[in-house]
């Protein structure tokens, strides 16, 4: 997620639109109703590499891309 105006902003209205999107486009709002709510529970930037590195992962990084819309995690593990 986003952490800085007006991207934040923006990247909330568009996961609130998600489902809509689905109903138009694919005709199943069922389908992509849940993707907001997952999007929110993963754990993000620090608290995610504190989570690979307490399960074993070295070197436990991330990359924002696209103002913090996505985010690449990556690690060592032995």
């Amino acid at each position: 997620t986003p952490e800085r105006f007006p991207f934040r902003t923006l990247y909330n209205l568009y996961s609130r639109l998600i489902p809509f999107a689905g109903k138009v486009f694919a005709k199943n709002e069922a389908a992509y109703s849940y993707l907001p709510d997952s999007i929110s529970a993963v754990p993000q930037n620090d608290e995610m590499t504190a989570i690979m590195t307490k399960n074993g992962f070295d070197c436990a990084e991330y990359k924002t891309f696209t103002f913090g819309v996505c985010t690449m995690y990556s690690g060592k593990h032995p």
